[in-house]
């Protein structure tokens, strides 16, 4: 029996998924708070960032654009993979304000680890709060959206 969502043998490729949804629970309640609060819906994956690591050329897709230069990133994990690349994209696009809202930043970095994600974020002088931070990262928004006011 087939089904639709399944991959043909020998596919490489990934099933897309449908336009519009969120890869998280965390990101749909994140995007309905931010429209129920300021009334205003932020670009959800619009914006591509490339970046070069040793081997070869990525590209770093953030959650949220709020304006060019100006990005949220939500995380419930940070995994060693986000780790590296958020290192990766601040040294290769100094001027963008990339803020990593987490769903939780007391939990560790990894099993048997002293070093929370906020920890890990503050020696790495990463931009973060935590998603109960409310006046944080609406702070965040709401200086992005009044320089992007004042270039108008």
């Amino acid at each position: 029996m087939s089904f639709a969502f399944r991959r043909k043998p020998g596919s490489v490729s990934k099933p897309r998924r449908k336009r519009g949804v969120h890869r998280s629970k965390f990101e749909t309640r994140f995007d309905a708070t931010v429209k129920d609060i300021l009334g205003v819906a932020l670009g959800y994956e619009t914006t591509v960032l490339a970046y070069v690591t040793a081997p070869q050329k990525r590209r770093y897709t953030p959650d949220w654009t709020i304006k060019d230069g100006w990005y949220i990133e939500t995380k419930g994990r940070l995994d060693t993979a986000n780790r590296k690349k958020m290192l990766y994209i601040k040294e290769q696009h100094p001027t963008a304000r990339i803020l990593v809202l987490f769903q939780n930043s007391r939990d560790f970095i990894r099993k048997g680890s002293k070093t929370r994600y906020s920890d890990w974020c503050q020696k790495n002088q990463i931009e973060w709060c935590d998603i109960k931070e409310q006046d944080k990262w609406l702070l965040f928004i709401k200086e992005a959206l009044a320089t992007w006011m004042q270039v108008l």
